[in-house]
């Protein structure tokens, strides 16, 4: 697992190190490889999706955590600010294409993005994921000492820099923020109750059965569960336990869809931990969402959609969303997502093993799959980045990848998708009583 690179770097700003260059036609389109600084593997897959992420770099040069002449707080403070790690990451792969890069920043600050997570030592990438998004909305919070400031405000002891603003509408949450939705259905009544709960990633069991698809693992995420017996539900119109129907659906989408794959479990049978499901799920370079939306936000989305269709070719170009991987995009849904990157962990439990990705290549870099004269459109190419390794490969070979563990879409909407807020439920009750 470990694989240093041991050559004489070119440093690159003050976080990253970038090896001797590749000729660049050796893998153009997307970033150089990471070298492995001692069981890095999880981070360098992490790292290597979120470089891959066109909502994640079109956000760093449109909002930048800090820009000439308004510097982030914390990096003048002398404090570690995992956001300004990140970009330099970033940067640093856009600019090392064909080459090798060292994240010795984020690697000598694990400690800064969680104490859990610990130098040299075998982590969960998903696990390592939720803690850097986590570290990353922590750099909008105040110094100690500092006030914040409401957004867009510009006033206040962070005198108007981002580092002040704490706003979930701002990057980087707006990046990863989706919420989901609960309804229960009292099956006497009819009462229902909701509650919206914010999500950065959705995770997903899996089955062993033949052709199971991630499609069917977002269908049985969704689908009605029955409460009854000693799971019945309190139905406070009723006033007692009844049978009732809860539902689950996506209410928010957020821009940047992360789908965790289940595969490490805990049985009985295993009492050295979590055993491994080692099944393979079938994936396309598109994943339709409509499904799986809650009842409110499809609806909503269907009726902006029959607005949509009714105004003239003219005014549609005007209105027309803007969508980041465009290319093979469903014709009829509302809302999709695009693949663009696949962690993969090989090995047989969470504690050892090796992780490596797939990701997608910019649109510039496009496969021979028949574009030309013959009319088919040509695809972005797929490449497989393991450490400091990287390989061009087929998407058969990413669709065959039996151990994908994170899967990584650009969501692309036809329009705004986020459903309505339930509306208060009416006071409670009692039940009618029968005539005398």
């Amino acid at each position: 697992m470990r694989n240093r690179f041991l050559g004489n770097g070119r440093q690159l700003g003050n976080s990253q190190s970038i090896g001797p260059e590749l000729p660049p036609s050796s893998n153009p389109g997307v970033g150089p490889g990471l070298s492995n600084l001692g069981n890095t593997c999880y981070l360098n897959s992490v790292l290597q999706a979120l470089t891959a992420s066109p909502t994640l770099q079109f956000s760093l040069k449109s909002t930048p955590h800090s820009r000439p002449g308004v510097p982030c707080p914390r990096v003048a403070a002398k404090e570690v600010c995992v956001l300004c790690i990140l970009e330099d990451h970033l940067r640093s792969a856009r600019l090392g294409q064909g080459g090798i890069v060292r994240p010795d920043m984020m690697v000598r600050n694990l400690r800064a993005i969680s104490p859990a997570l610990r130098c040299y030592a075998q982590e969960d990438a998903h696990e390592f994921l939720r803690l850097l998004i986590d570290a990353m909305q922590r750099s909008y919070h105040p110094l100690s000492g500092h006030s914040s400031v409401g957004p867009g405000s510009g006033t206040g002891s962070g005198g108007g820099n981002p580092c002040f603003v704490a706003s979930a509408g701002m990057y980087p949450y707006q990046v990863f923020k989706g919420a989901v939705q609960s309804m229960v259905v009292c099956s006497l009544c009819g009462c229902s109750s909701s509650t919206i709960d914010p999500v950065e990633d959705l995770g997903l069991e899996i089955s062993a059965e033949p052709g199971f698809r991630v499609e069917d693992a977002l269908r049985r995420h969704t689908r009605g569960e029955v409460l009854e017996g000693a799971d019945a539900y309190q139905c406070d119109r009723c006033n007692r336990k009844t049978r009732a129907v809860r539902t689950l659906g996506i209410h928010d989408v957020p821009p940047l869809l992360v789908l965790q794959l289940k595969r490490f479990v805990f049985t009985g049978a295993n009492l050295f931990g979590p055993s491994k499901v080692s099944t393979h799920v079938g994936l396309g370079r598109t994943l339709v969402l409509d499904p799986y939306l809650s009842a409110g936000t499809l609806e909503a989305a269907r009726q902006q959609e029959a607005t949509r269709r009714q105004l003239t070719a003219k005014q549609q170009a005007k209105q027309q969303v803007v969508s980041l991987g465009h290319l093979g995009q469903p014709q009829d849904a509302l809302c999709y997502g695009t693949l663009f990157a696949v962690v993969v962990h090989q090995g047989a439990s969470v504690h050892s093993g090796h992780y490596y990705a797939y990701v997608r290549a910019s649109e510039g870099a496009l496969e021979e799959s028949g574009g030309g004269p013959d009319g088919k459109p040509s695809l972005p190419k797929w490449y497989r980045m393991n450490d400091s390794m990287v390989t061009e490969v087929d998407f058969e070979k990413v669709v065959r990848a039996d151990l994908a563990y994170l899967l990584f879409y650009t969501v692309n909407k036809r329009c705004q998708l986020k459903g309505p807020r339930p509306p208060a439920q009416p006071p409670a009750q009692p039940p009618a009583q029968p005539p005398a």
